[in-house]
């Protein structure tokens, strides 16, 4: 079993009691659930945000940045082990040390808490710069569904070919949008591939996101730094339908993990 964590639980005897109950459980630690935890680089909360994670660290597996994921050529099998930091995963225990005993000049520049708070930053700026535009974007697919429709997303009913149609147009347009500026290509990977990409799925993400937007209302006014954590937090749940779930606190976060892991189903052979 392995599973995504955000960082809201990264401290929790929920963490504690997952890695216990099975040694083969692992968890998943993404760029942004570490850029979190090593916040501010204070040494008290350090130690305390890796204390459970350090205590297990043959059963913590590290991911390369979103940054680096994004640009990963698109293939139907090797996803997952591409996604993997080997190095990282690999020298977890020791790094685990070097934390727990706060060697001076581990939030230096150039060290590896300094380098993934660095590439998760930039990731955040990027969102934030899309947060915007992402709010201009719900009121045009608002107008693409009608409220029988939404419901019928909101509560995992089948899904007729006219709603799927839709939503993989909303989906290809943002996969396209990311490419472009994350991946920085302007063509698209085959369709038979595309849907294994983490473009692919955080784009599908963003769309179920939307949906719950319009169907509950109040984004017209929502401050745009909240727009920009919803879209971080569709990382979570995007990099979970890779793996077998996301242990996290925000009920929006699980609710678009289960949709999303629903709907990949559509879409994959």
């Amino acid at each position: 079993m392995r599973k995504i964590i955000d960082v809201s639980h990264i401290r929790d005897e929920i963490l504690e009691m997952y890695f216990s109950n099975n040694i083969n459980n692992r968890i998943v630690l993404t760029d942004f659930a570490a850029a979190e935890s090593y916040k501010g680089c204070d040494a008290y909360n350090i130690k305390k945000n890796m204390e459970i994670l350090c205590k297990y660290p043959k059963q913590v597996i590290i991911l390369k940045s979103t940054l680096h994921i994004a640009k990963l050529k698109a293939m139907k099998k090797g996803s997952i082990k591409r996604m993997i930091d080997k190095k990282q995963t690999k020298g977890f225990d020791q790094y685990c040390k070097a934390i727990i005993n706060y060697f001076p000049g581990i939030c230096n520049k150039g060290s590896i808490l300094n380098s993934l708070q660095d590439d998760a930053n930039k990731f955040m700026d990027i969102l934030l710069e899309d947060a915007e535009k992402y709010r201009e974007s719900i009121g045009v697919i608002e107008k693409k569904f009608d409220m029988t429709e939404i419901s019928m997303l909101k509560n995992r009913q089948p899904i007729s070919d006219s709603i799927l149609d839709r939503i993989s147009e909303r989906i290809l347009y943002l996969s396209a949008y990311s490419f472009r500026d994350n991946a920085r290509t302007k063509k698209l990977p085959e369709f038979s591939v595309l849907p294994y990409t983490f473009i692919f799925r955080h784009s599908m993400c963003i769309v179920l996101l939307t949906i719950k937007w319009i169907s509950e209302g109040g984004y017209e006014n929502v401050k745009v730094e909240k727009l920009r954590n919803d879209l971080a937090d569709m990382t979570y749940a995007a990099y979970a339908t890779f793996f077998d779930g996301l242990i996290a606190e925000d009920a929006k976060t699980n609710e678009i993990y289960g949709q999303a892991k629903h709907l990949i189903r559509y879409f994959i052979d």
